[in-house]
């Protein structure tokens, strides 16, 4: 899986307030974000939120 540049995340980064939770990540995940540097929370906040867009709440 190949990353965005961090041009792409600045445009893309959510602008609503967060909170602080807690959630288990496999160690590959967790390691992927990491790796890709600084705003690997914001990252992983987006991806979190595509998935939601795109399922059906029944």
């Amino acid at each position: 899986m190949k990353f965005a540049t961090n041009k792409y995340w600045a445009a893309h980064r959510p602008q609503r307030r967060k909170g602080r939770v807690i959630i288990r990540l496999s160690r590959e995940v967790a390691a992927r974000f990491r790796a890709a540097g600084p705003g690997w929370q914001a990252r992983l906040d987006v991806a979190f939120q595509k998935w939601h867009d795109t399922r059906e709440l029944s």
